[in-house]
């Protein structure tokens, strides 16, 4: 069984995605079509998303004759925040409760009913800067963007999807594709049933090659504690570092400079990913390692990523494709496709309604 954990992840988006479509989208943005952008603790022009394609798209609007707005509403100073024209500061458990009212704002004062059931009053300071708010992003609708950042709960990832698609926004400043990920909705809750497993002493072998999960996991899983009682801890690393101290067997793991492999970007377009320097020590990728547990091991990455694309493309010409994708550095033809899906929001308010609260006073 394969458990993916990744501390910087963005599984709540898809949880998110998957609460108002029923399926884990992720969301592909126009930021340069946009005029009014609500960010919601998302740093979007520095560490999360695609975020180079957007930050040079936001900078192409910066200009006076067509300038756009930008509202950053987060508890921490980011690149974001910086560029923000409004930078409204608040702890994170108030993002959710002030992205509802702006919610409210533009059902009651603008007429949007189908954000009425999501809506929530404020406090009288940020009603005041949620209707300020609704009203720029109402005059906007159709060239506004509302965005959520990775570390908001799943709900309110959902209200920005409904947010978007009430304000017209839906299949013009974004639109969605499949994600491009094994399992994209692995997250903490993958995590913490693994944490069970081992804590009951139901794992005889631990093959890890995620990045130190001893440092990265939430600490309230203690991880550190379990990882100890697992009799065969593998782990792939190149460095020495929590995880590599607990475990039974640590493997050099080759630079990914030195190594044969595959990857997605963003929109799903593939790559061939090729070595460019020989292996300066002793080391294996994570492909080797995970091929000796199939009995494919002395097979090599390259053979195994060239098989592996031979299955997907099966041709007389393959050997042609095989050429022409490595020098140009692409698959083409791979990019996911882009879709305008209607959202189903009649599990949002419960959503909302359970999410956590921020404590009062």
């Amino acid at each position: 069984r394969v458990v993916s954990w990744d501390a910087l992840g963005e599984s709540a988006a898809r949880q998110g995605a998957r609460l108002a479509f029923g399926r884990p989208l992720e969301p592909a943005l126009q930021v340069e079509a946009a005029d009014v952008i609500l960010s919601l603790d998302a740093d979007f022009l520095a560490t999360e998303g695609d975020h180079l394609a957007a930050a040079r798209a936001f900078a192409s609007r910066r200009t006076q004759a067509s300038m756009n707005r930008l509202y950053q509403v987060e508890p921490g100073y980011s690149v974001t925040g910086g560029a923000a024209d409004h930078r409204l500061r608040m702890r994170g458990a108030e993002v959710l409760p002030f992205a509802r009212a702006v919610a409210a704002a533009l059902a009651a004062e603008h007429g949007l009913a189908d954000l009425a059931p999501l809506g929530a009053p404020a406090a009288a300071d940020q009603a005041r800067l949620a209707r300020a708010v609704a009203k720029d992003l109402f005059a906007a609708r159709g060239r506004g963007l509302v965005l959520a950042g990775r570390r908001q709960p799943a709900a309110l990832h959902a209200l920005a999807i409904a947010m978007n698609a009430a304000l017209g926004n839906a299949g013009r400043t974004v639109t969605w594709r499949e994600p491009s990920l094994l399992d994209p909705l692995a997250g903490v809750d993958d995590l913490a049933a693994l944490a069970r497993e081992l804590g009951a002493g139901e794992v005889d072998t631990l093959l890890c090659t995620a990045w130190n999960p001893a440092y990265t996991a939430p600490a309230d899983l203690g991880l550190p504690a379990l990882l100890l009682k697992v009799p065969n801890l593998v782990y792939l690393t190149a460095r020495e570092d929590e995880t590599s101290r607990l475990a039974g067997t640590v493997v050099a793991a080759a630079h990914p400079l030195e190594a044969w492999g595959d990857l997605r970007g963003r929109d799903g377009t593939a790559s061939i990913v090729q070595p460019l320097l020989a292996p300066l020590h002793e080391s294996v990728t994570e492909l080797d390692l995970l091929a000796a547990f199939t009995g494919e091991g002395h097979l090599g990455a390259w053979r195994l990523v060239r098989e592996g694309w031979r299955a997907r493309a099966a041709g007389p010409a393959f050997d042609q494709d095989w050429d022409r994708w490595l020098a140009a550095g692409v698959v083409a033809g791979t990019a996911a496709p882009a879709l305008t899906p209607a959202p189903d929001l009649s599990g949002l308010p419960a959503a909302l309604a359970a999410a956590p609260r921020p404590p009062a006073g």
